[in-house]
């Protein structure tokens, strides 16, 4: 064999053997549903053996033995896992699934019930739940990439014994690093585990994705269960996600090796210094605005720089920005398109696009068609069949909608949007988004008069305003937690 074959022998054989190697997946698929002391929940057990059997398909190690854990197993099946992920080092990826029961205490705190709990009081909860803020710890704390965490129980524990004043479903536990929480329906709200069917709303819509859409990315993923969930329940249940993927939002299931999909881009910090108003904001104040949001607020704090990028930097400019936010984002809890539309209000809004009755009950609990039928061929959209009108429908804090406006505000924010639609959803680049659609509709001027009205026109682009004293409601509770009085 000559020199030259050797030598590139010997590199491909070098390269061959310093490639990155696949990371190791990890599920623990837990399924609580024979309960002592409150109602059984059927379908968490056969929607868990579904997640683990799909799980095993795309390559994850499923801990076993994890179906009606009591008090005496559920929590060691955790601690097991979690140092089982410790252990494994940095190239893992762990997909951890609860359906069962859940609560929250008086505190906000999230806890996992186990079979055999019979608390009756929040205050209960403490002694008998496992809390699920010690998971995310050990999930943080173990430095890889890419940890999902997915709760499909939203029930209500305490229905039978509960007060006005106590809590209900699950809290928003704020943004954490490089784990996407994904919540079967919105925070303090209670969802139904799936009367006459085999599987919850939620964990059916999972599955099926798991099934169909390995490639996508895990966010476009839960970002299309999302909102089939919120169709397929005639819009009384809304997930939730918040992703915390900073290194590697981009990774799928089918991906390999975690060099290829980290590096989530984040909008660059614009300015060093904020204004002294922008440094003085209250997080309890913020909080109590936001209904509870944790992860907007944590990332509205940590950006400052962005609002002072778009001159966000006034009580009232502010104030008109977060009152315009919560109003757009139905309190903090919408930021993708549904469709979740009846045939009559699917005529309604979309007349030019559906133009019949008919038209209109064929598109019913059809979400994708509805999006390519009314986006077709429209914001730099390509026709129905090319998936535009569903891949550029609306996102964000302020939705942005179609091919144009996803290139336009990509390069905005330094992110490629028409690759990846989905990051506009990520609040960190959304708050990016929010801050330039601002901008553009000139919300700052209008602020400065403290004219509603105007604001609402300019980002509208209409003068035909709707729901004015809905506006004026989060308004006035924006002032407040401003501290602003006039």
């Amino acid at each position: 064999m000559s020199l030259r074959k050797l030598a590139m022998l010997a590199i491909a054989l070098f390269c061959l053997g310093s490639a990155t190697p696949p990371p190791l997946r990890i599920a623990l698929i837990i399924g609580n549903g024979t309960y002592g002391h409150n109602d059984p929940l059927p379908n968490a057990l056969t929607d868990a053996r579904a997640v683990a059997d799909r799980l095993r398909r795309l390559g994850f190690d499923v801990q076993p033995d994890t179906i009606d854990l009591d008090t005496a197993h559920l929590k060691p099946a955790i601690d097991a896992f979690t140092k089982k992920l410790r252990d494994a080092g940095p190239n893992v990826i762990a997909f951890v699934y609860y359906a069962g029961h859940a609560a929250q205490d008086a505190f906000g705190n999230n806890y996992l019930v186990p079979t055999d709990a019979d608390a009756k009081t929040p205050a209960d909860m403490q002694r008998e739940g496992v809390p699920v803020p010690d998971l995310l710890q050990a999930m943080e704390e173990a430095n890889n990439d890419v940890n999902i965490l997915v709760l499909d129980a939203c029930r209500d524990w305490y229905e039978d014994d509960r007060t006005p004043s106590d809590p209900r479903g699950l809290h928003d536990m704020g943004l954490h690093g490089s784990v996407l929480i994904a919540f079967a329906t919105r925070a303090d709200a209670t969802a139904d585990e799936g009367p006459g069917l085999t599987s919850s709303p939620y964990s059916h819509r999972l599955i099926e994705a798991l099934d169909k859409q390995p490639s996508d990315s895990v966010v476009s993923l839960f970002d299309d269960v999302q909102s089939r969930v919120y169709t397929d329940t005639d819009t009384l249940q809304m997930p939730m996600y918040i992703n915390g993927l900073v290194r590697a939002g981009r990774w799928a299931f089918s991906s390999g090796a975690l060099a290829e999909v980290r590096d989530t881009p984040r909008p660059a910090v614009v300015w060093a210094a904020t204004s002294p108003f922008l440094q003085s904001l209250d997080r309890k104040q913020l909080l109590q605005f936001a209904h509870g949001k944790e992860s907007f607020v944590d990332v509205l704090l940590k950006r400052r720089d962005l609002l002072e990028k778009y001159q966000i930097n006034t009580p009232k400019r502010l104030a008109y920005f977060l009152a315009s936010v919560g109003y757009e984002s139905a309190g903090f809890q919408q930021q993708t398109e549904k469709f979740g539309y009846s045939a009559a209000m699917l005529r309604r809004i979309f007349s030019s696009r559906i133009t019949s009755l008919a038209m209109a009950e064929g598109l019913v609990g059809k979400p994708e068609a509805v999006a390519n039928v009314v986006y077709a061929n429209r914001f730099a959209n390509g026709p129905p069949a090319s998936g535009d009108g569903w891949r550029y429908r609306g996102r964000g804090l302020f939705f942005i909608t179609g091919r144009y406006n996803y290139a336009r505000y990509g390069r905005e924010v330094g992110v490629d949007l028409i690759a990846s639609p989905d990051l506009a959803n990520d609040l960190e680049i959304g708050l990016a988004i929010a801050g330039a659609v601002w901008r553009d509709a000139r919300g700052n001027d209008a602020a400065d008069r403290d004219d509603l009205a105007l604001a609402a026109r300019r980002f509208l682009g209409t003068s035909n305003i709707r729901n004015l004293p809905e506006r004026n409601v989060w308004l006035s509770q924006a002032k407040r937690a401003l501290n602003l009085t006039n």
